[in-house]
Order: structure tokens, then C-alpha cells, then sequence
């Protein structure tokens, strides 16, 4: 398996926040991943830690700056660099605290969040099949000047894609928006933690020890 994670910025750098964020990501991924299986996606060059940021290019998603993970998988599909393992492809501020387990049953696998009910593509996975599945996404989003979640939301609902994908629990990404509903039905121990850092307080009582010294590292406390 590959930990992705993909920052195309307007400028050559990271923003302020994301300066941090990639940082805090890198150290913590090294927890659980070895430093050939992290993949750090962006449009500059940047290394930390010894993992040397992939510089592609400027797929810079006009529309919806958070829509970069979309724009970047299909430049590495491009350039033939999806290989044949699982790919973890996640926001930097989605926070890993457990090992993910065995995944990839399907080519592309996405949390659902049933109260309310929704798909999020802060936390996914793909393989290598579901090259088609993204590019369609990147041709609807372009049609209608959508971010990728949204675009991936209308594919589903107006088309047969259905049974083309696997619906993961919130566990791989439990995030703000009823955080109290979807801690319940989340498989435990939580794997994967989703919030901005000035939401902190409210997501202490789910972080690991770990996860919160680590925070407090880099400066939020």
C-alpha cells in the first residue's frame, strides 16, 4: 500500500497552514508507513524528514483549491506512475492513528458517512483499475465547474456506478460534521482522524496520545 498525499498550490509553496500540516503529516506517517511507501505529491520541490516531495505539473484546479487530489492522481496516471498497489489518497488534514488493515476489495473504496448520508473524498482508495473512474470524475468536474467530491457524488447518482466502488466506514475518516453520530457507528479503535488543527479541542477526547504530543510539537496545543 501507498500513503499519497498531493498539495498543488497557485504558488510554488505551501500556504501557511499546509506548511505546518505537511510537516506534522510526514512525522506521524513515519509511524506507520515505510519512508519508500510515503508518496508526496507537489507542483515544487520540497523534502522533510527524508521524503522528497514527486514534483509534477501544475495541475492546479481553478475551481476548488481542494480538488488538487483529484487533478494529481490523473497527472500520475499520466505519467505512468500508478503502479499495482492499494493508494491511501487523502486531505493533509486527515490524521492516521492506527495501522489501515487489508483494503483494496474493490478498485475504489470511499467513506460514507450515513447521518446525514454522504460520500467524502477527504480519504480514499484506489488501485490502478480505477483509472477510467477517475478521469470521468476530472471530465464532470470540468463540465460543471465542480469540486471532485461533488463531481463524484453526481457520477453515482446519475449513471451506473453504483456497484463500481465499496463504500468504507467512517473509521478512515471521522470528521467534524456530526462527530458525536459518527463516532457511534464508526468501527473502533478509530483509524483515521479528519479536522482542521483550530478544531483541536474537539477532537482531543478521539486522538491518541501519540497523535497529541505531536500536535502539541508542532506548535498547536
Amino acid at each position: 500500500m501507498k500513503n499519497l498525499m498531493i498539495y498543488i498550490g497557485e504558488k510554488p509553496e505551501f500556504d501557511p497552514d499546509n506548511a505546518v500540516l505537511v510537516k506534522l503529516q510526514i512525522e506521524n506517517s513515519l509511524r506507520f508507513w515505510k519512508p519508500e511507501d510515503i508518496m508526496l505529491v507537489t507542483n515544487f520541490p520540497y523534502e522533510y524528514m527524508g521524503i522528497k516531495a514527486l514534483v509534477i505539473n501544475n495541475s492546479y484546479y481553478k475551481y476548488d483549491r481542494r480538488s488538487c487530489k483529484l487533478y494529481g492522481v490523473v497527472e500520475l496516471f499520466n505519467r505512468g506512475l500508478i503502479g499495482d498497489e492499494v493508494y491511501w489518497n487523502r486531505d493533509l488534514d486527515t490524521y492516521q492513528m492506527q495501522p489501515l488493515g487489508e483494503l483494496g476489495q474493490k478498485d475504489f473504496e470511499v467513506v460514507t458517512r450515513e447521518w446525514p448520508k454522504l460520500l467524502n473524498f477527504g480519504s480514499h482508495f484506489f488501485k490502478k483499475g480505477a483509472e477510467s473512474f477517475f478521469r470521468r470524475i476530472e471530465q464532470v468536474a470540468e463540465q460543471y465547474q465542480i469540486t471532485d467530491e461533488n463531481a463524484f457524488i453526481l457520477l453515482v447518482r446519475t449513471t451506473k456506478f453504483e456497484n463500481t466502488y465499496r463504500k468504507l466506514n467512517a473509521t478512515y475518516d471521522l470528521g467534524q460534521g456530526q462527530l458525536k453520530q459518527h463516532y457511534e457507528l464508526a468501527e473502533k479503535p478509530i483509524k483515521v482522524l479528519h479536522f482542521h488543527p483550530k478544531r483541536l479541542e474537539m477532537f482531543k477526547p478521539y486522538m491518541t496520545p501519540e497523535l497529541i504530543e505531536l500536535f502539541k510539537k508542532y506548535g498547536y496545543k
